[in-house]
C-alpha cells in the first residue's frame, strides 16, 4: 500500500519535508518537563527517519483549562492553520504533515483549506494521531461549540493522501459508541491520560493488516484509517503502575476488556491486541521506564477481542471478575480476606 510505504519506509525514500503540530499545551503545559511525551524523533515509532521535522509553533491552548489568559480552541486552531499553511506554501519537494490531538485539528483544517491551492503538491501526506473531530467531537460536527470557540468538522475529501491514526480506548479519539457503559465510559477517561498523549509516537508497522483500511475519493484523495490496538486495558494501568503482579492484573483485564468492548459497536473495535501505544509508548525515559524500541517489536500473542487477554485458563463471566478482584486484592496493603469476600456481594 503506497501510503503505508511512504510513512513506515520514510527512511529509505527521499527525504520529505516534515511539519509536525503538537498537542494541546497552552500556558499550563510549559510546567510539563520536555520530552514527557516523546520527541520528534519517536513520531510515527521512528517511521520519518533522518527526515528533518520542522515544529509548527501555535498557541496550543485551550482556555480556560491551560490558562486563563490564553486564546479559545478555536482561536488557537485559527493561528495554527495561519503557521502552517505559510510553512507548507514556503516548501518544496515531498511534503508530509503530522498533527496529534489539537495539532490534528489543525492539520485536518489546513488540509481542507489547502486542498484548492494547486502550489501545494498531490503526494503530500496528511497525518491525524488522536484527533478529537474524529471521536470525542463528532457527534458535535456543523455545530459551533459555546466556550470553545470552534465548530468541529469531519474529515474532507482532499486531493490528498491522508492518514488516520486511533489508538484504541483513546478517550479524545475513541470514545464509547454506547455512554451508557459507565466501565467503558471510565476506561476511556483513563484513556486520555495512558494512551491519547502519546498516541502520535504509534508504530503503524505493529499494526495488523485486519485493522488497517484505505478508501479513494473522487477528487483521487486517498485516506487510510489504522484502528490501533491496546493490549491493556487503561482501567488497569493504575494497578500495574502501583506494582500488582502482571498475572494478577492480566487476569483481571482479560475479565474486564469484553465489559469495556460492549461499549464500542463492533467496527470500531480492532481485530487484535497488539503491543501498541498504552503499553510501548508510556515507557519513555521522562516516566523512568524504558524507550520504545529502535526497530518494531514483532506481534506476538495476539488475540482475538471475543478472547481473554491473559494467557492463563479464566473462568468465564462473572465468576471470573469475581475471581480476579479477589486475587488483586490480596496484593492490596489493608485488605482483608473478609474485606475482599465482599466482591461476591
Amino acid at each position: 500500500m503506497v501510503i503505508a510505504i511512504a510513512i513506515v519506509d520514510g527512511a529509505s525514500a527521499q527525504a520529505d519535508t516534515v511539519f509536525y503540530v503538537g498537542g494541546t499545551t497552552g500556558t499550563l503545559g510549559r510546567v510539563v518537563p520536555a520530552g514527557t511525551f516523546g520527541d520528534t524523533a519517536d513520531l510515527l515509532g521512528g517511521a520519518l527517519g533522518s527526515d528533518p521535522v520542522t515544529v509548527i509553533n501555535y498557541p496550543a491552548s485551550l482556555w480556560p483549562v491551560t490558562g486563563p489568559a490564553d486564546p479559545t480552541l478555536g482561536e488557537s486552531i485559527a493561528s495554527g492553520v495561519n503557521a502552517l499553511e505559510t510553512e507548507v506554501l514556503a516548501s518544496k519537494g515531498p511534503l508530509t504533515v503530522v498533527g496529534t490531538s489539537q495539532g490534528a485539528m489543525v492539520v485536518q483544517q489546513a488540509a481542507a483549506q489547502l486542498n484548492d491551492n494547486p502550489a501545494v503538491p498531490s503526494d503530500t501526506t496528511f497525518v491525524l494521531t488522536a484527533d478529537p473531530n474524529l471521536g470525542a467531537l463528532s457527534s458535535l460536527q456543523g455545530v459551533s461549540v459555546p466556550g470553545l470557540d470552534y465548530t468541529p468538522e469531519p474529515l474532507p475529501d482532499t486531493r490528498f493522501h491522508v492518514v488516520v491514526v486511533k489508538n484504541q480506548y483513546d478517550g479524545f479519539a475513541d470514545p464509547p459508541t454506547d455512554p451508557s457503559n459507565r466501565l467503558a465510559v471510565l476506561n476511556a477517561v483513563l484513556g486520555i491520560a495512558y494512551v491519547h498523549p502519546f498516541a502520535q509516537n504509534t508504530d503503524l508497522r505493529t499494526v495488523p493488516a485486519r485493522d488497517i483500511t484505505t478508501t479513494r475519493n473522487a477528487l483521487g484523495g486517498t485516506t487510510t484509517i489504522y484502528r490501533v490496538p491496546t493490549r491493556e486495558l487503561p482501567l488497569t494501568m493504575p494497578l500495574r503502575q502501583a506494582g500488582i503482579p502482571a498475572a494478577e492484573v492480566d487476569f483481571l483485564d482479560a475479565a474486564l476488556r469484553p465489559i469495556v468492548d460492549a461499549g464500542y459497536q463492533p467496527t470500531t473495535v480492532p481485530s487484535e491486541h497488539s503491543t501498541t501505544a498504552g503499553t510501548r509508548l508510556m515507557r519513555t525515559p521522562a516516566l523512568g521506564l524504558r524507550r520504545p524500541e529502535a526497530t518494531a517489536p514483532s506481534i506476538t500473542g495476539a488475540l482475538s477481542t471475543r478472547q481473554p487477554a491473559a494467557t492463563a485458563k479464566v473462568p468465564a463471566g462473572t465468576d471470573h471478575l469475581r475471581t480476579a478482584l479477589r486475587r488483586i486484592a490480596t496484593h492490596v496493603p489493608g485488605l482483608s480476606p473478609r474485606s475482599s469476600r465482599t466482591v461476591r456481594r
